[in-house]
């Protein structure tokens, strides 16, 4: 399981921000993870598509999707665990974007950076972010056309957005 640091203070790595394409570090196996999220329309909904060189990698490519919706925050620095479990890893990429949504909804926190750790189906860790009034532009996640499997050039995630 990842815990978060003890008074720990996170900010996001500016080579990331604002690009589609970045690196994460792999702590499966060290090296660089390349990564990538497009949006795509969808009627009433916006279908999320997730591409990334391992399945960690297309949850890190959720969130940081997730951010650009909901925008960040500017008040105090907030970190809490997370642990989620599902049946399957397109069930689990769900309930981890559900996370997301109720972090912002309830808590007025985006989820800034994260440290997670994916054992099957089930997801541990540490999400950092900012309290704020993040936009409510997601209203839910739907099982809607939901997909997450190894393709030959890598992990590929697909998720229906409520908005």
């Amino acid at each position: 399981m990842v815990s978060c640091p003890a008074n720990s203070v996170t900010s996001e790595d500016p080579r990331r921000s604002g690009a589609a394409f970045y690196g994460v570090e792999n702590h499966l196996g060290g090296g660089t993870v390349e990564g990538m999220y497009r949006f795509t329309e969808h009627t009433a909904e916006l279908e999320l598509e997730l591409e990334a060189d391992s399945p960690e990698g297309v949850f890190e490519e959720a969130r940081r999707a997730f951010v650009e919706l909901a925008g960040t925050g500017i008040g105090e620095t907030v970190e809490r665990q997370v642990s989620i479990e599902a049946t399957d890893l397109p069930a689990l990429l769900a309930a981890w974007l559900d996370e997301l949504v109720f972090l912002a909804d309830a808590e007025g926190v985006v989820a800034e950076s994260a440290q997670l750790l994916l054992e099957g189906s089930r997801l541990t860790g540490c999400v950092q972010g900012r309290r704020g009034e993040p936009r409510p532009l997601v209203k839910g996640v739907t099982l809607h056309r939901l997909r997450f499997r190894r393709e030959s050039d890598g992990w590929r995630g697909r998720i229906v957005l409520d908005v």
